[in-house]
């Protein structure tokens, strides 16, 4: 577990007037930060007063920004914090406790707005596994040594930032090249930059690591600096920055991992094999991120992130397979032309009206069921998918159109739960088949995407996927 930190100081809340209170904000990283105030009504105060106070804080429940100086001289800015329990007994207060979603350890922001960085440092969990170098992998790849001597790789990404990643070796020569702790990925604006972007930047990248790494990573540290006064720098001729160290307790950005070891877990591809095109990779990355934001937020958020019943992992990769086929612009979206699929729909609508076989309610139910009778359904789009990807998907599947019936008939029983849809309902070996199979798909259509070239697909399917298949059978 992660130590929690106490930090006793004193506390500005909104509503609670110009007098900062007494309190202590308890923070466990990677799980929640609880600030809880002492005595912010003097014991003088009439009840009646005490519980109209109360009543009053607690009709805003909500806090964009909450301002502390610790004991220990440190400055404290709460972020977007919630108010969740007073403990009022006999009208007597005897503690409010507030939670916040981010913790900035090192300046007091009064504005969520204000809150802006131009640099940020960041320590990835099991990262430095993917970046462990060894002088035959140099040597095999034709790598300028030289290149990692400097212990350092800086990556332009979409001309808006540098990523800058220090790779911690102690180097003695080439000989001795090993990785010690993990890298520290630095970003490096080129302005002040929100933290709320900030965050969206760190997102993106935790999903990359885990996805090349094959395992979830998580931060362990974020550090933020930024030009504290500008007018101070100006007189000394340089910036002046200053430094805060960063929480993101509501975000799974800096989650806590209990797991010990990822050792007998392949990567999907290691860096090596990525090092010489890392760059265009990584942009190729926030790309695709931004094209399919949700199809990212629903893969990664149920197959990395947490731990979910089968069932809904299977339904998660459904929906981010049927998403891609929406938003890729590989397929079509329709069965027959559209304009000649309104000419028939008009005609099905007069014929209905003119020989009113139906009562109304009937003739509306199919006219509005043929408003969406033009679009491909679920097993359209997964074979669809299959044939565009073919040339890899043949190698795990021999039957494009009985494995999207199955695929389809298993995502219709368990959303609808009738038993008579289908002959053959799921069962639990059925659906982790299937999860594996869909995996391997989704890799494949994100592989395509990032321009992998068809000999790099299939020897990461030779490795990776047929490793996720080996652990099933």
């Amino acid at each position: 577990m992660r130590e929690t930190l106490l930090i006793n100081g004193k506390w500005q809340i909104p509503g609670l007037g110009d007098e900062p209170v007494t309190g202590t904000l308890s923070l466990t990283p990677g799980k929640n930060a609880i600030l809880e105030l002492k005595n912010p009504f003097p014991e003088e105060i009439a009840k009646k007063r005490q519980v109209y106070l109360f009543r009053e804080i607690a009709k805003q429940n909500f806090y964009p920004i909450i301002t502390g100086k610790g004991n220990n001289s440190s400055q404290i800015t709460l972020v977007e914090s919630g108010f969740i329990k007073s403990g009022i007994y006999s009208g007597l207060r005897k503690g409010f406790l507030y939670t916040s979603d981010i913790v900035i350890d090192g300046e007091i922001f009064l504005k969520k707005e204000d809150i802006s960085f131009d640099s940020v440092s960041v320590n990835f969990e099991h990262v430095n596994r993917w970046f462990n170098y060894s002088e035959d992998l140099i040597k095999e790849n034709n790598l300028k040594s030289d290149k990692y001597k400097s212990g350092s790789l800086t990556y332009n990404i979409k001309n808006q930032f540098e990523i800058a990643i220090k790779l911690n070796h102690e180097i003695t020569g080439i000989k001795n090249l090993t990785l010690n702790e993990n890298p520290d990925i630095k970003i490096n604006y080129p302005s002040l930059k929100e933290l709320s972007e900030i965050i969206k930047d760190l997102t993106v990248i935790q999903n990359f690591f885990s996805f090349f790494i094959s395992f979830p990573v998580y931060a362990t540290d974020i550090y933020a600096i930024r030009e504290k006064n500008p007018l101070l720098s100006e007189y000394v001729g340089k910036k002046i920055k200053s430094g805060s160290k960063i929480y993101l307790l509501n975000s799974r950005i800096m989650g806590f991992n209990n797991s010990k070891t990822i050792s007998e877990i392949p990567y999907l591809t290691p860096f090596m094999d990525i090092s010489e095109n890392f760059e265009e990779k990584l942009n190729l990355w926030f790309d695709f991120s931004k094209k399919y934001s949700a199809l990212i937020d629903l893969y990664f958020e149920s197959t990395f992130y947490s731990k979910g019943i089968p069932e809904n992992i299977f339904l998660a990769l459904c929906q981010s397979l049927e998403l891609y086929h929406r938003v890729s612009g590989k397929f079509k979206n329709y069965v027959i032309n559209p304009e000649e699929y309104k000419n028939r729909m008009n005609s099905v609508k007069k014929a209905l009206q003119k020989q009113n076989v139906f009562p109304k309610k009937v003739r509306e139910s199919i006219m509005s069921t043929l408003k969406f009778g033009n679009r491909l359904n679920f097993e359209n789009r997964i074979f669809d998918i299959l044939n565009y990807h073919s040339g890899y998907m043949s190698e795990y599947i021999k039957d494009f159109e009985n494995f999207s019936k199955n695929v389809s008939s298993a995502r219709n029983f368990i959303v609808h739960r009738d038993i008579h849809m289908i002959n053959n309902p799921p069962d639990k070996e059925m659906i982790a088949e299937l999860i594996i199979l869909l995996d391997i798909i989704l890799h494949i259509c994100i592989l395509s995407e990032l321009k992998f070239s068809p000999a790099e697909i299939h020897g990461i399917g030779n490795k990776f996927f047929y490793y996720k298949i080996s652990t099933y059978n």
